[in-house]
């Protein structure tokens, strides 16, 4: 703006330029009435408005004239006001008039109020050549939900959306003097007033084109994909209470509010709920992001991200916080706030299983100071989270199951955690909780552990050992000792004291469970009977630990419903080895069994190796053993060992059957020339491997894509090795890959040769065929030169995860120019131009991610000191050369809630703005001189 300087009054009317809106403007709303009459401010403006100000200020506060007051005004008149809450001088417009007191309009800021005319002043001529920067706006669109007029909640809504935010203003049509628009949030997430104001429920949409927003969504899908999803919009299935007689059922609490909010699962739907979140995550990773929603609704299911972890599940939408949308994560029971662009739509599939949370009250306590204290809240969780715990229902209030918890692994007796609450000086007692009378009978049904879903890998403890397929083992999550200490110190007790509740009254029979004292050893255990041999003598096994032994029938006991199979599962899982069998149809030897258990006692206890099985396949319903692949890991140095491999070397076992050899050789590397150097950018990989396709390579790509249409593999037995070649199916698509990485005996690692996508695959789903063998990889792995991460920016092995981000974002699915620097073994380095002009280097650059290196930079061997280093290089002692660790978050565990998952480590690749900020604005001033002369 020009300097402003103040003249002679002329004595004809004044007028003033408006500001017109514009397609689009990036804007401030200044005053707001109702969502139909509101106005904005452009961001441009604000310093002309600033200065503006100063102006008038000076003048009308020190330099007014006789001829500056006003004695009478008329409707229209602009003219200079003294505004009354901060006694500044501004622009305003008459609107109303009685000479004595007139309405003014604020035209700057579009807000009015009712002054004396003495408070008015004489807009001097030099004073309009700005125009009014306040542009008068309604949303298009939308008409309040109830009646012609807009309600208090609705405006006070619409406030806390706009605020003092900055917005992008789209103009959708005019009216008079009133621009129709909609406000959107700016920064890429998919954020609209009107959509939000119509998701509140105070306003519906009056036209066909509902949110300026659909745009962003379509756009967001690519071009060359067209995927059909069968999606729906579904409030979640309710979890009910399990139909049993049985009293109590074991849960984990998942999240917890208070003790009068809580959240559990069920143990025995453990199963289903890492089966939805495995299929969350495949949908999220295959086509999920190409289905942003739609529409918001309140009350229907979605997939939403969850921002401590970055992993997608299951939500339900609630609200909406400013742009944001409160989602409640039914499977966990805790609630987040999401950027309206991390929520998609939901597969009909996902959608059919129940929520996996029970939200829940404690009964029979309640809190003693009216509200439950931040301690009392603490001390409850330490009671409950993190183990499993019984439940047992008492009725449904309010939606709302009020359960009795009782922890049987804090001391030797069951705990009440409402009396312990109680007892510790947090609550008081209501009703006194409900206990289950106590079933005195032997027979009861058989409780079972899961090893888990097929490929699933647990980590156990082998406890007993009888052949290659009769192996018992301990889950290390569900421990075994304070159960076992409870059992021998209740029926020491009983045993001391005569109590007659554990002597059996009838007779035994096959198959009872029981409670069996073993003299030798002076231990109570649970035991299944398994036979009658000589009188008084009875064989039973110890079914938490698979040991058989022969006891006397005086020394079974009645297994009380305490420690029945009804509230506490046996602990041993019988297994068996899935890919070997005996050397002969005679079965495993004595002496094989033998050098079996040696083996294992070898290891267990000399090395104290980790045992952790793969579930190959489902339990056996006759034997009851799970088919697995076991591997032993040695805790001094990592080693693996399969155990299958191990036996069959000593001569014990032989595999079920002779595998096919993998293919010899891979898919033949392109060889870039000068005619290849335009192309489009297809995949960015987690090490920032830029994967290229040239446009010279169409011809191949079209022969290749109707080759993989017409295959059809035929599944083998193979030997698969790292590196080679085959053809592997995901989804319903097959694709050219090589081995990458062994994961386990079924799963294997592929790198997607023609997209440069890894991937984890059955090995089902992997044929061993190189397939068009004389058409070379169309995905060419290039890399930046003349770069490397930037400290903060990298694992010190990969290229951090906001640089991987920023990089796919800038490239993928671009069209560029490239120069070979050098043709390396496993990828070339080049440098990289996009058909807009950017350099891709100097951007990584700019953003802080990365730091120049010279291209003649000296080796680290051969750089012994600073000096020997190339120009802006940090010396290798510098603090700022080491990088920082940022560890990857745990996969969310199946009875855990996301919101605990987070606590326990940092995100990965995530920095405060702060910490972001300083690093890199030292790391650009380091190296501006060299980023200059790229």
């Amino acid at each position: 703006m020009t300097q402003l300087s103040v003249t002679s009054q002329p004595s004809e009317p004044l007028t003033v330029q408006f500001a017109t809106a514009e397609n689009k403007d990036k804007v401030v709303v200044s005053v707001v009435n109702t969502p139909h009459c509101f106005y904005v401010q452009k961001t441009k403006d604000r310093n002309d408005l600033d200065e503006l100000q100063n102006v008038l200020v000076k003048y009308y506060g020190l330099s007014v004239t006789a001829e500056d007051y006003l004695n009478r005004v008329t409707t229209g008149d602009l003219v200079c006001c003294k505004f009354t809450l901060d006694g500044f001088w501004y622009r305003a417009r008459v609107q109303e008039t009685d000479n004595a007191s007139a309405n003014v309009l604020y035209i700057d800021y579009g807000n009015s109020e009712l002054v004396p005319v003495s408070s008015l002043r004489r807009l001097k001529t030099q004073f309009t050549h700005c125009p009014a920067m306040a542009i008068q706006c309604s949303l298009f669109g939308i008409t309040p939900r109830t009646g012609s007029t807009w309600t208090d909640e609705a405006v006070e809504s619409f406030r806390q959306l706009t605020g003092e935010n900055e917005l992008e203003m789209v103009t959708m049509g005019k009216s008079q003097e009133c621009a129709e628009v909609d406000l959107l949030r700016i920064g890429g997430d998919i954020g609209s007033t009107r959509e939000f104001l119509v998701f509140l429920e105070h306003a519906c949409f009056s036209t066909k084109d509902k949110i300026s927003a659909d745009i962003v969504v379509e756009d967001a899908v690519e071009e060359e994909v067209i995927v059909e999803l069968d999606t729906v919009q579904v409030e979640p299935t309710p979890l009910t209470w399990p139909d049993s007689e049985e009293e109590y059922t074991l849960v984990t609490v998942s999240h917890i509010n208070s003790p009068h909010e809580f959240y559990i699962q069920f143990s025995h739907t453990s199963e289903t709920l890492q089966d939805i979140g495995q299929r969350t995550s495949s949908h999220m990773k295959l086509v999920g992001k190409k289905f942003p929603l739609k529409e918001l609704k309140k009350g229907v299911m979605c997939v939403a991200l969850f921002p401590g972890d970055g992993a997608y599940y299951r939500a339900v939408i609630m609200g909406a916080v400013g742009f944001d949308v409160q989602v409640f994560y039914c499977d966990y029971g805790n609630s987040a706030e999401v950027a309206r662009s991390e929520l998609y739509e939901i597969p009909r599939t996902l959608a059919e299983p129940p929520q996996q949370s029970l939200t829940c009250s404690l009964f029979g306590v309640a809190s003693k100071e009216g509200e439950w204290t931040r301690t009392a809240v603490v001390i409850f969780e330490q009671l409950v989270a993190a183990r499993l715990i019984f439940a047992g229902l008492h009725c449904v209030e309010q939606g709302r199951c009020q359960v009795s918890l009782i922890d049987t692994t804090l001391s030797n007796e069951d705990v009440e955690i409402a009396d312990e609450l109680i007892g510790r000086g947090f609550g008081i007692s209501t009703v006194p909780p409900a206990k289950p009378q106590q079933q005195h009978r032997s027979s009861v049904p058989m409780g079972e552990i899961s090893l888990g879903l097929v490929n699933s890998t647990r980590e156990t403890t082998i406890c007993h050992v009888t052949n290659p397929h009769m192996i018992y083992v301990n889950l290390t999550d569900i421990p075994y000792p304070p159960f076992f200490k409870q059992l021998n110190a209740a029926y020491s007790t009983f045993v001391k004291t005569g109590n007659q509740v554990i002597e059996r009254e009838t007779s035994w029979s096959i198959g009872d469970i029981c409670v069996a004292f073993l003299p030798d050893l002076d231990l109570y255990i649970r035991a299944k009977i398994l036979s009658f041999e000589i009188p008084q003598s009875v064989g039973v096994i110890n079914i938490d630990q698979g040991r058989e032994s022969k006891v006397s029938l005086n020394n079974l006991k009645v297994l009380i419903a305490d420690f029945s199979l009804i509230r506490v599962s046996k602990f041993a899982l019988s297994c068996r080895l899935f890919d070997i069998v005996p050397l002969d149809d005679n079965g495993f030897t004595r002496d094989q069994n033998k050098k079996v258990v040696r083996f294992f006692s070898k290891k267990i206890k000399k090395t104290k190796a980790g045992c952790f099985v793969t579930v190959m396949g489902e339990r056996d319903p006759e034997t009851g053993a799970w088919p697995v692949d076991m591997v032993l890991i040695d805790p001094a140095d990592r080693s693996r060992e399969r155990v299958s491999d191990e036996l069959v070397k000593l001569g014990i076992a032989q595999f079920i059957t002779n595998k096919v050899a993998a293919p010899k050789g891979e898919y033949k590397k392109v060889t870039l020339s000068l005619l290849e150097r335009l192309g489009k950018v297809i995949h960015v990989s987690s090490n920032c491997t830029i994967y290229f396709k040239p446009d010279s390579m169409r011809p191949d790509q079209e022969r290749l894509a109707a080759s993989l249409e017409s295959f059809q593999g035929t599944p083998a037995n193979v030997d698969w090795e790292v590196g080679s070649g085959c053809v592997a199916k995901s989804d319903k698509w097959y694709n050219r890959g090589v081995v990458t990485h062994l994961i386990g005996p079924k799963i294997l690692e592929i790198l997607m040769v023609d997209t440069g996508i890894s991937m984890n695959v059955h090995v089902k789903d992997v044929f061993p065929i190189l397939l068009c063998p004389d058409i070379p990889k169309l995905a060419i792995p290039l890399k930046l030169a003349h770069i490397e991460p930037a400290w903060h920016c990298t694992d010190g092995v990969n290229w951090g995860q906001p640089a991987k981000a920023f990089l796919y974002e800038q490239v993928v699915n671009e069209r560029c120019e490239i120069d070979v620097v050098k043709n390396e073994v496993e990828f070339y380095s080049v440098s990289m131009k996009l058909t807009s002009g950017q350099d891709v280097s100097k951007a990584m650059i700019r953003k802080g991610f990365a730091i120049s290196i010279s291209p003649h930079r000296l080796s680290p061997a051969s750089s012994k000191t600073p000096s020997t280093l190339g120009p802006g290089i940090l010396p290798s002692s510098s603090p700022l050369n080491s990088p920082l660790q940022f560890g990857a978050l745990p996969q969310s565990p199946g009875l855990v809630s996301p919101s605990l998952v987070v606590s326990s480590g940092a995100m990965s690749g995530s920095l405060s703005p702060a910490r972001n900020s300083s690093h890199s604005s030292l790391i650009n001033d380091e190296t501006r001189e060299l980023i200059d002369g790229i």
